[in-house]
């Protein structure tokens, strides 16, 4: 579990998307990374497609609710979590009470936080992607919100 600290301009929840459903009008939705969402699913165990936050342009900030394991993929935020380094790529421990820290991008555009277990939304159409523009999956249909809990 998760709390939303500061959402940034907008951070959503997205797995691989909804397949087979575009002639009923429904788009895929789904990572627009889907190669970054699937190392950083990986390296916390999770299945590749599994629910994940997606972080547009951070800033952002989240408080860990529990203890467990995350990872980073895509832009490199120069993340951190409570002031120490935590590198895209690679496995990290956290702690119930930490807090995670996402800087705007060096490179890229979108990171993606995956955490053990993944991220528990809602399914809709076999997906919990966010459609924004449809306004359903995610967390509500919508961005995630300062004091959002996932």
């Amino acid at each position: 579990m998760l709390e939303v600290i500061k959402a940034g301009p907008q951070t959503t929840v997205q797995d691989l998307g909804r397949f087979g459903a575009r002639h009923l009008g429904v788009c895929r939705a789904g990572a627009m990374d889907a190669l970054a969402l699937t190392v950083a699913n990986r390296l916390v165990g999770n299945p590749a497609g599994a629910a994940a936050l997606e972080i547009t342009l951070p800033p952002a900030g989240f408080r860990l609710l529990r203890d467990g394991m995350l990872a980073l993929a895509g832009a490199d935020c120069r993340a951190t979590l409570d002031g120490e380094p935590v590198w895209p790529g690679w496995r990290t421990a956290f702690r119930a009470g930490q807090s995670l820290r996402l800087e705007a991008p060096s490179s890229g555009m979108r990171a993606y936080l995956a955490i053990d277990g993944g991220v528990n939304a809602p399914l809709l159409m076999e997906s919990a992607s966010t459609d924004l523009m449809a306004g359903f999956g995610g967390l509500y249909g919508r961005a995630l919100r300062d004091g959002d809990r996932l």
